[in-house]
Parts: C-alpha cells; structure tokens; sequence
C-alpha cells in the first residue's frame, strides 16, 4: 500500500496545493466564498432533484416505493429553488448551523475528556 501511495505522491501534491488555494481565497475572500458555495449548493441541488424526479418517473413500473426518489426530487428542487432566491438567509443557516455543530461538538469532548479522566492516569497531561 505504502509503495502504492508513494508512486502517486503527486495526487497528495496536487490536493495539498488545491487546499492551500482554497483556504487563502476563503480567508482573503470570506463573503465571497459562503456565496459561491451556497449558490453552487442551490444549482446542485435543483440539478440533483430534477434527475431524482426523472429516475423516478422512468423506474415507476418497475419499481415499488418510486414515490420516495419522487419525493426526494421535489423537496430538492423546491431547497434549490429556496437556496438561489435568498442565498443570504442560507449563508446565514450556513452559519448558525457550523456554530450550533461547533458548540455541540465542544460540550461533547469536553464531557467524554472528563469523563476519561476517571479511567486513565497521569491524566493532567
């Protein structure tokens, strides 16, 4: 595996420089950026509800529960459509949404670090 990876070290080299590039642009760029993604978010979104629609219109003789991809493909659609026409109150859910995640997350390690320190010792370090 090792012998694998080392002969595709330019993969690693290529993905290291993209992420670089990415994290300068979206701290040199912040508003920018929660756009860019949020408007691509709602043209995927609606490009992926309306083929979840047509799957399901083509698989529904064939298929028993093709109602659930139609579904899926309306509420799809009806989400990109919702993204593209306010994408600021979206970037704003963005937003509340990784701080609500950050904050859970938080109070969740920081419990389970407390409650390791019952079980492992030397565990002021």
């Amino acid at each position: 595996m090792q012998t694998l990876l080392s002969r595709k070290w330019w993969v690693f080299l290529i993905r290291g420089l993209l992420a670089i590039a990415f994290g300068f642009l979206a701290l040199v760029w912040p508003g920018q950026t929660i756009l860019s993604l949020v408007i691509l978010f709602g043209i995927y979104s609606l490009i992926d509800g309306f083929l979840a629609v047509i799957a399901s219109i083509a698989s529904a003789r064939f298929r028993i529960g093709w109602w659930a991809i139609l579904a899926e493909g309306l509420v799809g659609i009806v989400l990109g459509v919702t993204v593209l026409a306010w994408p600021d109150v979206t970037a704003y859910a963005v937003v509340v949404i990784i701080g609500i995640w950050a904050l859970a997350t938080g109070l969740a390690e920081f419990i389970g670090a407390i409650s390791l320190r019952r079980v492992i010792s030397g565990e002021f370090w």
